[in-house]
């Protein structure tokens, strides 16, 4: 129930952001389990969706033709000009990006939406994939189970 409430609230944020009719989103993390369900309901509002991943191959098997998929290696400052290249022209940044160096990323990504003139940027977490235990052995998810919808 909890996961189901928190994508709920993720996608009224990011269809907030809308501007009348359809609108070109950037999603990073299009590929992990809130970015996929993101981009699926941007994709059945009517919105254009540029997905950023590291694998196009795994972009392409999940959405198959409906976005567009950019390849960032990466969210790292050597990647700077290729991020700021993939948000060009949107309208509104989605990033779902996983936990590692998580605020370090979110600036990153944040600064190079300033350079692409970007100012929709939302920032969605999941808490449901931190880990329970320092061996990184079971996520809040999995220890959760059927309770979280």
């Amino acid at each position: 129930m909890f996961f189901s409430l928190f994508i709920s609230l993720c996608f009224i944020f990011v269809f907030s952001c809308a501007k009348e009719g359809t609108m070109k989103l950037v999603v990073f993390g299009s590929t992990g389990g809130l970015g996929q369900r993101i981009v699926k309901a941007a994709i059945g509002a009517g919105h254009s969706v540029t997905g950023i991943a590291r694998n196009s191959e795994k972009a392409s098997a999940l959405f198959g033709a409906d976005i567009t998929v950019k390849i960032v290696p990466s969210i790292e400052k050597d990647q700077y000009s290729l991020i700021v290249y993939a948000m060009r022209n949107a309208d509104c940044v989605v990033e779902v990006v996983d936990n590692d160096n998580r605020v370090g990323k979110v600036e990153l990504l944040v600064k190079a939406a300033e350079e692409a003139n970007i100012f929709n940027f939302i920032v969605c977490g999941g808490a449901g994939a931190l880990f329970m235990n320092d061996e990184k052995q079971q996520r809040l998810y999995e220890f959760l189970g059927d309770s979280i919808g």
